[in-house]
């Protein structure tokens, strides 16, 4: 079962906790390659344009991936959900 419709990502801002809607290139990078290879890019949701997400379930259940924006690594990593435990890469 492949997943990634019921992920769903706030955006605000790091100085100020204010949602940030602003238009930017988000992305899924699985864990185990090196950015660009086999990213995924985000939407902006149409309801609050500060939420990030997708419509397919195109994402591995087996992969880990880190969160990018504009091309930069953000520190959000996001574990497999059939890893188990979920620790990392």
């Amino acid at each position: 079962m492949a997943w990634g419709s019921e992920l769903l990502i706030p955006a605000r801002d790091k100085t100020t906790g204010v949602v940030d809607n602003t238009s930017d290139l988000v992305e899924l990078q699985p864990a185990n390659q090196a950015y660009d290879t086999g990213a995924v890019t985000l939407t902006q949701r149409t309801i609050d344009d500060y939420v990030w997400g997708m419509d397919s379930d195109l994402l591995d259940d087996d992969t880990h991936y880190k969160l990018y924006k504009n091309g930069s690594y953000t520190g959000i990593f996001i574990p497999a959900p059939n890893s188990y435990p979920a620790l990392g890469e």
